[in-house]
């Protein structure tokens, strides 16, 4: 998965999108370097794209009761 760059996952995320039917683009593994794709994904499908990092992160957050942790924009 780190072999796959940033114009991969630009190029193939939109092509889901057109598909149909989808709520939001979710990002999987890790070892994916996606953070730098997020907001342009975002901004282009115009629907919420996440990463199992973030999402783990939030859900850990949201376990522990943080009050302070900031959602990237």
């Amino acid at each position: 998965m780190a072999r796959i760059d940033a114009a991969s996952i630009r190029a193939a995320a939109p092509d889901v999108v057109a598909w149909g039917g989808v709520d939001g683009v979710f990002l999987s593994c890790s070892n994916l370097r996606s953070l730098d794709v997020i907001p342009d994904l975002a901004a282009q499908t115009s629907l919420p794209v996440l990463s199992d990092t973030f999402v783990l992160t939030r859900h850990l957050a949201q376990l522990a009761e943080t009050r302070d942790f900031a959602r990237p924009d």
